[in-house]
């Protein structure tokens, strides 16, 4: 007949494997969520525009976050429809000066 002994786990044992495990996931769950959080930090923001209702053909300023320092492919619109590119003065990351546009 053999007799085998096991001593006793201890019960902190149990707790830093569901320390680790705890960390672990909320590690990944960054990880994961990481570029989410970066994309959604990156969209533009308006803070403020003025004249907040203008005549056609007078500037306009947009102030705010994050509009890119190039125009590239972005864009205002006025009733859903944008200004020819000519109505842009300037486009900066932190605010977008522009003629109003004279709808026909």
């Amino acid at each position: 007949m053999r007799a085998a002994f096991s001593p006793p786990q201890k019960a902190g044992s149990k707790k830093h494997l569901v320390i680790i495990a705890i960390c672990f996931i909320l590690v990944l769950l960054a990880a994961l969520l990481l570029p989410f959080w970066v994309k959604i930090s990156k969209r533009p923001s308006v803070s403020s525009i003025n004249p907040s209702i203008g005549d056609p053909g007078s500037r306009m300023v947009i102030r705010g976050a994050n509009f890119g320092n190039e125009r590239g492919d972005g864009k205002v619109e006025f009733d859903g429809v944008s200004p020819s590119s000519s109505a842009y003065v300037s486009w900066h990351d932190d605010h977008i000066e522009l003629l109003i546009p004279i709808f026909v």
